[in-house]
């Protein structure tokens, strides 16, 4: 949405941008320097007013933050001290993954993530004692 990534679960949005979450992730691993994050990166709410694609959007928001992200060979194959003090991207969207990201159809990953709301009455105090 012009230009920015709002983070959305479904169509919520969570008032958060990517940049929120992307200076998170800075101070937290200059923290833990010998923690990794694996951030899931896909395209869950309708685009709207933007002038360029997600993957032109997502390099221009993590272009002064690379060093954040593990580059180097398939993320999948990397051994744990390249990826210490690093985020992994998991990128669940068309093109070809931005820096060392495991791409959605790269046959080395599976993500199931079907879930359904179960219908539950949050007053049945039966069901939950």
């Amino acid at each position: 949405f012009r230009n920015e990534l709002p983070l959305h679960h479904e169509a919520f949005f969570q008032k958060l941008h990517f940049t929120d979450v992307q200076s998170d992730l800075s101070r937290f691993l200059a923290s833990h320097p010998r923690e990794t994050v694996i951030v899931r990166i896909q395209d869950e709410y309708n685009a709207a007013e933007n002038s360029r694609t997600f993957l032109d959007t997502f390099l221009d928001l993590t272009s002064s933050s690379q060093d954040l992200y593990y580059n180097g060979r398939d993320g999948c194959n990397a051994r744990l001290g390249e990826l210490r003090g690093k985020v992994l991207l998991v990128w669940n969207h068309q093109g070809v993954p931005p820096y060392g990201a495991i791409g959605r159809n790269s046959g080395q990953i599976d993500i199931v993530d079907h879930w359904q709301r179960p219908a539950v009455n949050m007053f049945d105090r039966e069901r939950f004692y």
